[in-house]
């Protein structure tokens, strides 16, 4: 089965992105030391930056994926990186347990290390620059940090957690627990929120391995146990389960939202599955060989960056 039509109308293709036209392109990447870990595109610059097992991040050129400029922020492996937009500086996160922020220049030739600060075990960073903040994220807690003066403003603790949210427009962070329930901290009040557990939903565990936040329709998708996605409808003062949706195993890489409605992710054969994540239904199944490590969409540039779990190599998507 290669596509099928959705007659959701949410569901079909826009202007950035259309699942049927995807395919694999013969452009790759080869890193020159170590592996990709993860992947941050630098907006509205036509780059994107590779965090890789050595400590290194580097900066390619979208189009070509000519190789640009290479720091070395950590002596670890790198766990997590963030763009702030504004500001132009890069924040990253590694397994030597330190974030580190850079500034970027308009064309990456070169970075200058602003600040670094020791931190346990960061798995995730959020986006709070219109507060003048970044968020790091570990298992029992979640750090606000100062851009400026890389001072911790807030230490937020939780329990469990290896997923996690920010929603601007309602100022509120959200906490995917393992145990299967949603919790909302909301930041102005500093006041908790939390769902029902997904228990109760007749599950009998609970994992999440996705947790996107879509606006237009303020709906929280998540990916449970990697084969089921559910919808949470959300507001500063409340979370409310919507539906749960079966899917096929997607737990082989991290899963991604594209275009702000299709959930992209891979089964245990390297077989790329596209969802719409309202209606649960497959758009586009396809053959890929490899075993991705995640989906970095670049809007602009129409395509998508995929890192190969077991090898140096870096491949392309598109969807022209």
């Amino acid at each position: 089965m290669e596509n099928i039509v959705c007659t959701t109308p949410y569901c079909q293709p826009t202007r950035c992105f259309s699942p049927s036209k995807l395919h694999l392109d013969p452009q790759e990447l080869i890193l020159k030391e170590g592996y990709c870990k993860y992947l941050v595109e630098i907006t509205n610059s036509r780059r994107f930056a590779v965090g890789d097992t050595e400590g290194h991040v580097s900066f390619y050129d979208s189009d070509t994926l000519e190789h640009i400029h290479t720091i070395t922020p950590h002596r670890g492996w790198i766990n997590h990186m963030l763009y702030l937009q504004n500001s132009r500086q890069l924040v990253t996160t590694s397994t030597d347990q330190e974030i580190c922020i850079y500034s970027l220049p308009q064309d990456l030739s070169q970075s200058t290390e602003k600040g670094r600060v020791e931190s346990n075990w960061v798995l995730h960073l959020l986006d709070l620059e219109e507060q003048g903040m970044f968020a790091s994220c570990s298992e029992c807690s979640v750090k606000l940090w100062d851009i400026e003066t890389l001072t911790l403003v807030e230490n937020i603790r939780s329990y469990s957690c290896h997923y996690w949210q920010y929603v601007k427009k309602i100022k509120c962070i959200y906490f995917a627990h393992d145990d299967g329930t949603i919790a909302l901290y909301d930041l102005r009040k500093k006041k908790w929120t939390r769902s029902n557990p997904l228990l109760s939903q007749n599950m009998s565990c609970s994992t999440f391995s996705l947790v996107e936040y879509m606006e237009k329709m303020n709906i929280l998708v998540t990916l449970v146990n990697g084969d089921k996605i559910i919808l949470w409808k959300l507001s500063a003062k409340k979370i409310q389960y919507i539906k749960r949706m079966p899917v096929k195993d997607l737990s082989n890489s991290v899963p991604c939202l594209v275009a702000g409605k299709y959930l992209l992710g891979s089964d245990d054969e390297g077989k790329l599955y596209a969802y719409c994540a309202i209606s649960g239904r497959v758009l586009r199944e396809m053959e890929l060989g490899i075993e991705p490590l995640m989906w970095l969409f670049l809007k602009n540039d129409r395509k998508i960056i995929v890192p190969d779990i077991t090898s140096n190599k870096i491949y392309v998507l598109k969807y022209d």
